[in-house]
């Protein structure tokens, strides 16, 4: 199947390691010869052709009905290649399927569902679910407390890393034995980490339940951000 390079990259952060001239060998035959095959023989071609033409934008190819075992093939495609933002247009039936597959004991596609769910829900998720659906309180509680710690220790990794550089008297750059050269050295690592989290909006983390933030929102932010160190 032929896609674009640039919009895998924006939509997959799997992908856009891959693609990288200084990553992967894909990368390097991507940037030598402006195409590279890609093999995916583990994957479901069909699961993973919906998803490809959802992030594509080949909206008329994309199916408005898929059965259970299909969706929950996406979903594992969706969750192992974090491109859960393509699955915006199946929303609707992730919440149906989930239930479907509760009522019915269908436990590996019900995991599937709910993985995707605590992935890209929002903290209204459970006045969405629990009013229409028989899906038990409980596992909505659970997703959403899986959802809100994920979330958590994010912003905990962030704001416990410029705290450990700017409020601990030790210097942490083990490159030299320079004291000076290692406090500047700490000192540049700490003022681009505070720009980069500045502009992203993520030195002040917001307040649980997190309001309109997903997992999949913030973890390319995170993978983004641009920290320079010479240790």
């Amino acid at each position: 199947m032929l896609v674009s390079s640039r919009h895998m990259a924006l939509a997959c952060t799997v992908f856009k390691a891959m693609l990288r001239h200084e990553g992967f060998k894909e990368g390097h035959t991507l940037s030598a010869e402006g195409s590279v095959q890609v093999p995916l023989p583990d994957d479901d071609p069909r699961a993973m052709q919906i998803l490809l033409d959802a992030i594509q934008g080949r909206n008329k190819r994309v199916p408005r009905k898929v059965s259970l075992r299909t969706l929950a093939s996406i979903a594992v495609l969706a969750d192992k290649y974090q491109m859960v933002e393509a699955l915006e247009s199946f929303s609707d039936l992730i919440f149906r399927w989930m239930e479907i597959a509760w009522v019915f004991g269908k436990a590996e596609e019900f995991k599937a569902m709910t993985c995707l769910v605590e992935r890209g829900g929002y903290s209204d998720l459970d006045n969405e679910v629990v009013r229409t659906f028989s899906v038990p309180s409980i596992i909505i509680d659970t997703i959403m407390k899986c959802r809100e710690d994920a979330l958590y220790e994010c912003y905990t990794l962030i704001s416990h890393t410029i705290h450990r550089y700017q409020n601990r008297p030790e210097v942490f750059c083990p490159q030299t034995d320079d004291k000076k050269l290692r406090t500047a050295r700490d000192s540049m690592l700490l003022g681009s980490l505070l720009k980069s989290t500045s502009i992203d909006r993520l030195y002040s983390a917001p307040k649980m339940p997190y309001g309109r933030i997903s997992f999949d929102d913030l973890a390319p932010i995170l993978n983004g951000l641009s920290v320079q160190a010479l240790c």
